[in-house]
């Protein structure tokens, strides 16, 4: 059995924490790879590059967003504001109003959110600022991986 733990946070006591022991960890970080008009369903060409020095009004429905928003930063992007929703929301055009509003007043030139939420937002009618979703993937070391998953088979 192994688990996947992010950004090299693995240690020996989180099978201990998990309750199960001989755990083994598997660490793994997010990378961006890419960037949608979530209304029109098309990537942005140069991809996450097209963020860069952007003023930008961050956006996400997660149990902890911290992570997201420091990856937007962490890609170059002027973030001027964020807002956090609760993990699952299901916006509403009431919600739309408030996050251009808050753009508007934060002087963003576009909205970031994750591709869950980009999909949540897709259905609602474009007001305002274009918005779009960025695509993370989770990367390991595949050659770990690939340990971890020819052991299992034995």
């Amino acid at each position: 059995s192994f688990v996947m733990v992010k950004g090299g946070q693995a240690n020996k006591s989180a099978g201990l924490r998990l309750g199960v022991s001989g755990l083994q960890i598997l660490n793994f970080t997010y990378k961006a790879t890419g960037l949608f008009d979530i209304y029109r369903a098309q990537p942005i060409e140069p991809g996450a590059a097209f963020i860069k020095e952007r003023k930008a009004l961050v956006l996400a429905g997660l149990a902890d967003p911290t992570s997201f928003f420091k990856s937007v930063e962490g890609l170059g992007a002027d973030v001027v504001k964020t807002l956090a929703f609760p993990d699952h929301h299901w916006f509403t055009p009431d919600d739309i109003k408030a996050v251009m509003r808050a753009a508007a007043e934060a002087g963003a030139e576009i909205i970031i959110t994750t591709e869950k939420d980009g999909v949540r937002l897709s259905h609602l009618k474009r007001a305002g600022l274009p918005i779009y979703a960025l695509a993370i993937d989770a990367v390991c070391d595949e050659a770990a991986l690939k340990r971890l998953v020819f052991d299992a088979k034995g």
